[in-house]
């Protein structure tokens, strides 16, 4: 998810799978993962977007569209029975829409942030 908020406080988006969408409803305390490390950014607002326009999903860089293609192809639960090829070429021809949720970080929970930390 490149644009997913990359530190705390910072607003973003995400392009969840449809099969996960049910997980992410409302508010989420969010943690971002980078090298094996995990931090914690807030407490969010998770609220659904349109679907991000095929201009948006060429913006992309090629390397992320095809990473997108290939989470989707390994989900268990892929529903749409192509591989990550097909997956990319109806992305990429518009004929699918990547789902799009709005992050909006409501507050910073200090405390849990400390107690995370010194349980690390």
């Amino acid at each position: 998810n490149p644009w997913a908020p990359t530190k705390c406080g910072q607003h973003g988006y995400i392009f969840p799978p449809e099969d996960v969408l049910h997980l992410i409803k409302g508010e989420i305390h969010l943690f971002i993962g980078v090298g094996g490390q995990f931090a914690y950014c807030g407490l969010y607002q998770v609220s659904r977007c349109k679907p991000l326009s095929l201009d948006e999903w060429n913006r992309l860089s090629d390397w992320v569209r095809q990473y997108y293609a290939r989470f989707l192809t390994a989900l268990r639960d892929n529903d749409l029975g192509k591989d990550d090829v097909e997956i990319r070429r109806l992305y990429d021809s518009g004929e699918l829409l990547i789902p799009c949720y709005m992050l909006k970080c409501v507050e910073f929970n200090a405390k849990l942030n400390d107690e995370l930390k010194a349980a690390a």
